[in-house]
């Protein structure tokens, strides 16, 4: 069965990437691509983690404060983060999605 049929990942895919350590919903965004397209498999997602019903905020906080550490480091306009980046097609979720969206 299709848990994101966005990036077309299967319920077996989550479940080996839970398997092999992921903990949170942006574990399984960063090893597989789920929910970060339209974001309707979430939930779904979610459900697979064995702390289905725990949020973690801190690994939240920690990712805007890497994020605005590497935006004061590397400063970027708004025309570079909304030219197309050209790159190969990964399963892992893009970092420029991630900065474009903290802006």
């Amino acid at each position: 069965m299709f848990v994101c049929v966005c990036n077309a990942v299967t319920e077996t895919q989550v479940r080996q990437c839970v398997a092999n350590g992921a903990r949170t919903l942006g574990d399984l965004q960063f090893e597989l691509g789920v929910a970060s397209c339209c974001g309707c498999c979430a939930a779904t997602a979610e459900s697979y983690l064995a702390g289905a019903n725990v949020r973690e905020v801190e690994t939240l906080d920690a990712a805007v404060a890497v994020l605005a550490a590497v935006r004061e480091a590397h400063p970027v306009t708004v025309r570079q983060i909304n030219k197309p980046v050209e790159h190969g097609t990964t399963r892992r979720y893009p970092v420029h999605q991630i900065i474009a969206r903290a802006a």
